[in-house]
């Protein structure tokens, strides 16, 4: 690492809406990347992580979001008072971004291989043929295999870790001097994980690209980072190297955020048995699903499972493995091939029209992608209350009172049942 820093940020400000109704959510924030070095920024979501790294990208919502002070100096360059065209020109070629929410990043109507090489070939790298054996290459790097059919297929063919694998495959592939990771590996299994870290680790070290993860996984902090920056309410509380910080943390925040990491040497709750003859509450039996026809891809291959009341089961597996297909099958959001589905003693599989909204009701799912899940057009009371409007007989103003507790629940403010998705943080729009 050179003195000079790849990166530095001082006194950075963002705030959220205009005039008087502005309000600042990042307050004088500094720190500096070296070149090779990860610096890891952590903290509780909506604590301006990734909203930090959008401002460095020049990617803060149009209308919304906007720099109210600071600078961030890339390679001698402020960022902030760059003007449009040559901030395209970094960005992508000498920045490089891994963003949060891969379904949103995405284009759904480009095919993959359309997407992963049309930033090497926008910044006039590489012909189309070069373009598409990197891409292939990279594929198989980050654990995707047949590249060449992966290529001509379309994000919603792909699981969620497996998008979340292209979009890193895209980023790395251009080698740029600084890549921001925002939680690059939140949706992707542990050999997978493993497989990401050390592809990056050796990135940095064949290029000497810099590296900032954004992560709420102290784990992955530990194992990579060699600074860590500790952001809570839009300030950054703490700045050690790993090693001291995990060691010696000196703030409160950052001794609480490493004693919520779950742990395992300690005392372990013994299993619950299984009351004796009683019926589970899903009963799952040789459930098999084929995507595209008969011939297609193998997602479900006579899958059992009972699922009691009261009961905790996890479905765990590398991402790609039928794990979240077999969730939507039994929300009966897509059709199995073959098997039962009992909710309660009822067949979900067979169910149509109204019986079947009446049953769905008691089966409820949360998804691998909020910001792919809720309705941009409505506010988030709106969103929460819509669900007691129409299944749970109650009047609207009741259903508003409840889904403002209900925020208060997962660690929301009351007040912040009026905005709209684009106005959370990530791991917000998750609760």
């Amino acid at each position: 690492m050179t003195d000079t820093p790849v990166l530095d940020v001082r006194d950075l400000k963002i705030a959220f809406g205009a005039g008087r109704k502005a309000r600042e959510v990042v307050h004088g924030v500094s720190f500096t990347v070296q070149r090779g070095e990860v610096v890891a920024i952590v903290g509780e979501s909506g604590s301006g992580k990734s909203v930090t790294a959008l401002s460095l990208m020049g990617l803060l919502p149009r209308g919304h979001g906007a720099v109210t002070g600071g600078s961030a100096h890339f390679e001698e360059t402020d960022l902030i008072t760059l003007a449009p065209e040559p901030l395209r020109r970094i960005r992508g070629a000498r920045i490089g971004m891994v963003f949060q929410e891969p379904m949103t990043s995405l284009n759904p109507v480009l095919t993959i291989g359309r997407q992963m090489t049309e930033g090497m070939m926008a910044h006039g790298r590489v012909s189309d043929r070069q373009a598409r054996e990197a891409a292939i290459a990279m594929l198989e790097r980050v654990g995707i295999d047949d590249g060449p059919r992966r290529l001509g297929q379309y994000p919603h063919e792909f699981s969620g870790g497996m998008r979340q694998r292209v979009m890193i495959a895209m980023a790395m592939m251009m080698k740029p001097a600084l890549l921001i990771a925002d939680e690059p590996t939140t949706a992707l299994d542990v050999t997978i994980q493993a497989q990401i870290l050390d592809l990056m680790r050796t990135l940095i070290a064949e290029t000497g690209t810099s590296l900032i993860l954004i992560t709420h996984d102290m784990g992955v902090v530990a194992e990579t980072a060699d600074r860590v920056v500790v952001m809570h309410d839009g300030r950054v509380v703490e700045e050690a190297d790993a090693k001291t910080l995990f060691a010696m943390p000196g703030q409160a925040y950052t001794r609480a955020l490493l004693a919520a990491v779950p742990r395992l040497d300690g005392a372990v709750a013994g299993a619950v048995a299984r009351p004796a003859g009683r019926e589970p509450v899903v009963r799952i039996d040789a459930v098999s699903k084929t995507f595209g026809g008969r011939t297609g891809t193998r997602a479900l291959d006579r899958v059992s499972l009972d699922v009691m009341a009261g009961e905790v089961v996890a479905l765990v597996g590398e991402s790609g493995s039928g794990k979240s297909t077999l969730g939507r099958a039994v929300a009966r959001l897509l059709d199995v091939d073959d098997g039962a589905i009992l909710v309660d003693g009822h067949n979900m599989a067979e169910m149509r029209g109204a019986t079947l909204r009446r049953a769905r009701a008691r089966v409820q799912m949360i998804f691998q992608d909020p910001y792919a899940s809720l309705d941009p057009r409505f506010s988030i009371g709106r969103t929460v209350a819509e669900p007691m409007l129409i299944h749970g007989g109650v009047g609207r103003r009741e259903a508003s009172e409840r889904a403002a507790a209900l925020l208060q629940r997962v660690g929301l403010d009351r007040p912040m049942a009026r905005r709209f998705p684009h106005e959370f943080s990530g791991g917000q729009r998750q609760r």
